[in-house]
C-alpha cells in the first residue's frame, strides 16, 4: 500500500497500491467492502489527492503518469496521461 485517504463526506477509504497491480481501491468503511478497483497506472501509485468535495481523486505514478477518477460519472472513469496532462 502506498497511500490511504479517508473521505470527509462519506464512510469510504481510498487506497493506492504498487506491485503487482498498481491499482486504486475504494472501500466502504467499516465493512471494508471493495466498492471499486481502478487500474491504468503502469507503475506503483505514489501520490494521491482528493478534491475538497470528495468527488474526484488524482493519483500519480512514476515517469509522469497522472490519473483522474470521478465519482460524479458512473461507472468510475480513470484517465491516465503520460508526461503532459490531456483531457478526459
Amino acid at each position: 500500500m502506498c497511500n490511504l485517504s479517508w473521505s470527509k463526506n462519506v464512510n469510504e477509504i481510498v487506497s493506492t497500491h504498487g506491485y503487482s497491480q498498481n491499482q486504486i481501491v475504494v472501500w466502504r468503511y467499516p465493512a471494508m467492502a471493495k466498492l471499486a478497483t481502478l487500474t491504468g497506472h503502469t507503475l506503483r501509485v505514489l501520490y494521491l489527492a482528493v478534491s475538497p468535495d470528495g468527488q474526484t481523486i488524482v493519483t500519480g505514478a512514476g515517469v509522469g503518469q497522472l490519473a483522474r477518477a470521478s465519482a460524479a460519472r458512473p461507472p468510475v472513469h480513470v484517465c491516465v496521461h503520460g508526461c503532459s496532462l490531456g483531457h478526459c
